[in-house]
């Protein structure tokens, strides 16, 4: 038997999931619509129209030089604003450990 009016609060699906569906929604039109924009700044032609082999190195180079520079940008920027040394690992774990040992908390 369902209830009705249906509970606000699912706990199967906290309002937490709703934030995280839009955010996904959202960042797949941005991605959809920068796509669109990049073949259209290369000079593509939709339409079943032979491109050219200029258009076609370019889409070659959107399809791997792209995605290769923004990979290493990343790359970078958590070399230096996220630096994980061995001692910085291991101290974080002491705290950590220590948190459980004050809290009780086995692991």
């Amino acid at each position: 038997m369902s209830a009705f009016p249906p509970p606000l609060a699912d706990p199967a699906r906290p309002p937490a999931h709703a934030l995280y569906s839009w955010a996904r929604k959202l960042g797949q039109a941005f991605a959809g619509g920068l796509a669109g924009w990049a073949l259209a700044a290369i000079g593509y032609q939709s339409g079943g129209v032979q491109q050219s082999d200029a258009v076609l190195d370019e889409i070659y180079g959107l399809a791997t030089l792209f995605p290769a520079i923004i990979f290493a940008l990343a790359g970078l920027a958590f070399a230096f604003w996220y630096p994980l040394s061995t001692k910085r690992v291991n101290d974080s774990v002491a705290t950590l450990e220590r948190k459980h040992a004050d809290e009780g908390v086995q692991a």
